[in-house]
């Protein structure tokens, strides 16, 4: 009886990890982000700080946004030496000046997109793009554990590209 119990038990919790796997494996969740990404023109870097650009322009436009935060994406960089030379050849990328701004309103986010760039300080803007989770079949886990070849042939990967036709 105690092994019927145990065994019940095991079943009913692996059970519920198959429900919660599955799940997340297959959301087609897509939410709009309300989070733009976006560059400052190098001739307006005497006017960015960490968590602040000092424009009456951007500021105008981030109340009207609602902005719930605006942060460097990396607040710790230096900008490199203009002379200096990548791998490829070409002047290594001033990360420097990157933005990421949250915001609350009910703008559309390419309406928020424009309006930064129709600021003169703002030198590209973009939606940051929502995580979404990698497609896995809702098979049984069990079989697909045991198919070790999935793997070794990169199946994982491929189906985030093409699920097949069936």
């Amino acid at each position: 009886m105690k092994i019927r119990a145990i065994i019940l038990f095991f079943t009913f919790i692996f059970s519920q990890f198959l429900v919660i796997e599955s799940s997340f494996s297959q959301n087609t969740n897509n939410k709009s982000s309300k989070t733009i990404v976006f560059k400052v023109k190098n001739e307006f870097r005497s006017l960015c700080y960490k968590n602040k650009i000092e424009s009456s322009a951007l500021q105008s436009i981030l109340e009207t946004l609602n902005t719930v935060s605006l942060n460097k994406l990396f607040p710790n960089h230096t900008p490199p030496n203009s002379r200096e030379i990548g791998w490829n050849g070409k002047p290594l990328t001033d990360i420097t000046l990157w933005y990421e701004l949250s915001y609350k309103s009910n703008m559309p986010i390419s309406k928020a997109n424009h309006l930064l760039l129709s600021t003169e300080l703002i030198r590209f803007s973009q939606t940051k793009p929502l995580p979404k989770p990698f497609f896995i079949p809702n098979d049984d886990s069990t079989i697909m554990s045991v198919q070790y070849y999935l793997d070794n042939i990169r199946a994982y990967e491929a189906w985030d590209i093409d699920t097949g036709d069936t």
